[in-house]
């Protein structure tokens, strides 16, 4: 269990080191905004770890280890639920430092919690997906859902002459969401459908091992 651990993990801290990369330099420089405005790519960030993450995977070593099923999808689920929460505490302690300098403060946290929720699920359903379908389908998959989450979020963002959130203030949705009512709604929301996913997750694993048994 520890050894699969130490071995998924690097890949998440590895994306998490170059995430906090892209708005280190300019938070120094007071440019909080940069790092602010980064939570609409935790999705392109966590859909590529997902991917280099199963790249390197060996799944018929696992199975002849004694660990179950269960454990595996446990660990790698949890790791995508801990990155989407690291990348949430990055995000909510730049939003705090920068405070009202980025524009409305409730909006720019709910912003984050959102980009950083729909991140976790899509890692997720790109998680099922990989061991519904395998590695070698999935990848172009995803890379093009990469690619058109660059185009649609990263490239705007990076052209833009002053890079914040203060934008974002604007769109309905954010700010619907920083009431807490609604905000509390989607979480508990989300966690069910986390909770469902988690099943699912469990269900399509063991049925790949089994079919792959059978095969062997």
């Amino acid at each position: 269990m520890i050894g699969l651990l130490r071995k998924s993990s690097f890949f998440y801290i590895s994306h998490l080191a170059t995430f906090c990369i892209l708005g280190l330099g300019p938070s120094v420089e007071g440019r909080y905004g940069v790092f602010i405005a980064a939570a609409a790519i935790v999705p392109l960030w966590m859909s590529s770890t997902v991917l280099w993450a199963e790249q390197s995977e060996k799944y018929r070593f696992l199975r002849i280890l004694p660990i179950t099923s269960s454990e595996i999808v446990a660990v790698k689920l949890s790791l995508i639920m801990a990155a989407g929460t690291a990348y949430l505490g990055i995000l909510a302690t730049s939003i705090l430092i920068a405070g009202d300098r980025a524009g409305r403060l409730p909006v720019n946290l709910s912003t984050a919690v959102f980009f950083c929720i729909a991140g976790l699920l899509l890692a997720f359903i790109w998680q099922i997906c990989i061991w519904r379908f395998g590695i070698r389908i999935m990848t172009p998959i995803i890379l093009a859902a990469i690619g058109l989450q660059f185009l649609l979020l990263f490239v705007p963002l990076v052209t833009r002459r002053r890079a914040s959130l203060i934008g974002v203030n604007e769109i309905k949705l954010f700010q619907t969401l920083s009431e807490p009512l609604w905000l509390v709604s989607f979480l508990v929301t989300a966690g069910a459908v986390i909770w469902g996913l988690w099943w699912v997750a469990i269900q399509v694993f063991e049925r790949t091992d089994a079919k792959e048994g059978r095969s062997t």
